[in-house]
């Protein structure tokens, strides 16, 4: 089996409701950068592109596999792009 896919789902002010792969292997990380209420325990300090970190609430998962809804909904949202 070949490694995972690594991937980070960035949100501020939103709410991922689910990640899924079509078929693969897929870890991903949540980056919430909406950190108001957040206990400080819960927050790590994430690197940014410019150089530097910002404390951010993050979890890691690994993407629920439902290959068929995937495809479908890349299908019907092809023309977005």
């Amino acid at each position: 089996m070949s490694e995972p896919i690594k991937i980070a789902v960035i949100i501020e002010g939103g709410l991922v409701q689910s990640v899924l792969s079509a078929g693969v292997p897929v870890e991903y990380v949540v980056i919430d950068y909406d950190t108001e209420g957040a206990d400080d325990a819960d927050l790590l300090d994430v690197p940014q592109d410019g150089g530097g970190t910002v404390r951010a609430f993050a979890h890691r998962r690994d993407a629920e596999i439902d290959g068929p809804f995937v495809l479908a909904a890349w299908d019907a949202a092809r023309d977005l792009a």
